[in-house]
């Protein structure tokens, strides 16, 4: 059922669960469209006959068709009615989609799917939200976890597959061919790239001085990941093994990063202009070669 009021749209799902689906469209022009998610009610602004308030309504589409679109979600991680949101850009190249996470601690779940597709959730909360944008770069997906200390959990794919990360007051991370996922420094505390399954080579860059927290799992199969950092501020990075044979620190000015699955022999070094290999003990997942961090500055 729906009510048209003076101020927008009401659209109240109802019984029995899951079973209600709503699909809201923008227009041709250059659209603003944001959904706001909360207990009491989820709110779709930007489209025709906006605002449009949905009430127990579990699966909604939005289709912001042509021009130059800008996407978000706000409050992500928040309750929610809704199980599963898909927003569908248009495919334009400067579409941009923008997560905002809650006032709150956020753990926010990444996953690139391809090179104009993006998968979040957060919280264990609220939907898995789809976004669909254009494949070209300048159509960018950002994540901000907004207040507290908010976690950003990138995952890669069951494939082999480059994963770079770049770390500077925007960091990126790129999962091979896929879209690439912006994470702003200032409103992010920690990041998490999850390899998962294959043979991966993860890439850590350093463009600018002390960068965002920094964990890499490499994941199964056993001793198969590689991890090369790549410092900019020169100085000692310590390389130290943890508790078991698959983790461990790497230490350095541009801050540390720590290892799920790495197998190294702890050593300190000047960071140089060349790259080193560790050892690699056989370890029992991830990463089994790490290349020590080589310095960008003089």
């Amino acid at each position: 059922a729906y009510e048209l009021t003076g101020g927008g749209i009401t659209i109240q799902g109802g019984d029995p669960g899951s079973s209600d689906n709503v699909t809201l469209n923008g227009t041709a022009a250059p659209d603003v469209i944001d959904l706001t998610l909360a207990a009491t009610g989820d709110t779709v602004t930007g489209v025709v006959g906006t605002p449009v308030l949905l009430v127990d309504v579990e699966n909604l589409t939005v289709n912001a068709l042509g021009g130059s679109d800008t996407l978000s979600v706000t409050l992500l991680g928040a309750l929610s009615d809704l199980d599963n949101v898909t927003f569908n850009s248009g495919g334009d190249a400067t579409d941009t989609m923008s997560i905002t996470g809650t006032a709150n601690p956020d753990n926010i779940d990444v996953t690139p799917i391809d090179d104009d597709s993006v998968r979040a959730a957060a919280n264990g909360v609220g939907p898995v939200v789809t976004t669909n944008l254009g494949i070209a770069a300048t159509s960018t997906y950002t994540i901000d976890g907004a207040g507290e200390e908010d976690t950003i959990v990138v995952n890669g794919s069951s494939a082999s597959e480059g994963i770079t990360v770049t770390r500077d007051t925007n960091p990126t991370v790129a999962v091979g061919v896929a879209k690439v996922v912006t994470i702003p420094m200032a409103s992010n505390e920690s990041l998490v790239v999850a390899a998962s399954t294959g043979d991966d080579t993860i890439t850590v860059t350093d463009t600018a001085g002390p960068a965002i927290a920094l964990t890499v799992d490499g994941g199964l199969p056993t001793a198969s990941d590689s991890l090369v950092v790549n410092n900019f501020v020169a100085g000692t990075t310590a390389v130290t093994p943890g508790a078991t044979p698959d983790s461990g620190v790497i230490a350095s000015p541009d801050g540390a990063i720590r290892t799920n699955a790495c197998a190294a022999t702890s050593r300190t070094r000047a960071s140089s202009s060349r790259s080193a290999a560790a050892s690699a003990a056989t370890a029992s997942g991830g990463i089994g070669c790490l290349r020590t961090p080589k310095s960008r500055s003089a």
